[in-house]
C-alpha cells in the first residue's frame, strides 16, 4: 500500500462552461498535497481535450480504486453520480458529488463552493450516514450487481411482462404490465416517483416495488422492510425483456429468477448543503 494520498476523479466530459471549475478543482486537489486519479476513459477525454497533460494516474476498475484511493469526485449530475457505484459497491470510500449537471438530488455540492467542500472532505468535516443499496444475483452473472437507486424489470419493446414476486418465501403478487421497479429510499424521488410511487426519506429503512403501467387496476405501490428478501420471476409475451441497475441495462430471454436484497452504502454528509456519499 502507498503512502501518498490519492483522490479519484470519475466523470464523463467536461462542459465548456464548466472547464473553469475543473481546472480549480485539480489545483485544490494539488493544493491539498493529493494525486489525483482520473477514470481511465475521462482521463483519456481530457488528454484529447487538452485540459490535462500526461502523465496521468488513471484507475478502471472497483479493485484499483480502493488500493489507495481516500475518497472519489463525481463530477456531473446524478446520472454520473449513480455510475460510481459500481467502482465504489460496499467498500465505504465516501463519495463527493460536484454539481456539473442538472439534477442534484445526490451532487449537492454547489462547483462555486469546491474549494471549500474539498477542504472540508480532507478534514473530515462530516457526518456519517447510511444508505442502502440492491443487490441482485441471478443464474445469470450480472457485472456489478448493485444499484443505489433501483432494479428495473422491463419489456424491451413494453409488451406486457408478467412479474411474479415472493418476499421472505412467500408469495406476494403478479404484476402484469410493462414491468416493476424495485427502489431504495434514494431512489424513490427518480422512476419510482414518475410512476406512482411514494417518497420515502433517505433514512426510511424500506423498499418500494411499484408497477410500471399496471394492467391490474387494484395492483398500487407497495412499501416493504428492506430486511426482506425478495425473489423476481419474470416472465412475458415479448421474447426479450430488460433489467436495468439505476442506468445499466441488461437484456434478457426466457423465463429467469432474480434474488434481490439490501446491503449498505454509508454516505457522508458534510456541513450545511454540501454531501458526501
Amino acid at each position: 500500500m502507498s503512502d501518498s494520498l490519492y483522490v479519484g476523479v470519475f466523470g464523463t466530459e467536461v462542459k465548456t462552461k464548466h472547464i473553469p471549475y475543473f481546472n480549480r478543482l485539480l489545483e485544490a486537489i494539488q493544493k491539498g498535497g493529493f494525486t489525483g486519479v482520473l477514470y481511465q476513459p475521462f482521463a483519456e477525454w481530457c488528454l484529447a481535450q487538452g485540459l490535462i497533460k500526461p502523465p496521468v494516474a488513471t484507475f478502471s476498475s472497483a479493485e484499483e480504486l480502493k488500493e489507495d484511493v481516500h475518497f472519489l469526485i463525481s463530477l456531473g449530475g446524478d446520472g454520473t453520480f449513480l455510475d460510481t457505484i459500481p467502482f465504489i459497491r460496499d467498500s465505504k470510500i465516501p463519495v463527493a458529488g460536484l454539481n456539473f449537471g442538472t439534477l442534484g438530488f445526490l451532487t449537492l455540492i454547489d462547483a462555486n463552493h469546491l474549494e471549500q467542500a474539498f477542504e472540508d472532505l480532507c478534514s473530515k468535516n462530516y457526518d456519517i450516514e447510511s444508505r442502502s443499496l440492491l443487490s441482485i444475483r441471478s443464474e445469470r452473472n450480472i457485472p456489478e450487481p448493485f444499484a443505489l437507486n433501483d432494479i428495473v424489470f422491463r419489456s424491451e419493446k413494453f409488451g406486457l411482462l408478467h412479474v411474479d414476486v415472493y418476499v421472505d418465501g412467500k408469495f406476494l403478487n403478479t404484476y402484469f404490465g410493462d414491468g416493476l421497479i424495485i427502489s431504495t429510499p434514494t431512489g424513490s424521488t427518480a422512476y419510482n416517483l414518475s410512476c406512482g410511487g411514494p417518497i420515502l426519506l433517505p433514512e426510511n429503512q424500506n423498499f418500494i416495488l411499484t408497477p410500471i403501467a399496471s394492467h391490474t387496476l387494484t395492483v398500487r405501490p407497495l412499501v416493504i422492510p428492506d430486511t426482506s428478501k425478495i425473489e423476481v420471476r419474470v416472465t412475458g409475451n415479448e421474447p426479450q425483456y430488460l433489467t436495468t441497475l439505476d442506468s445499466r441495462r441488461f437484456l434478457y430471454q426466457g423465463e429467469q429468477t432474480f434474488f434481490i436484497k439490501s446491503t449498505f452504502l454509508d454516505k457522508h454528509d458534510s456541513f450545511e448543503k454540501s454531501a458526501f456519499f
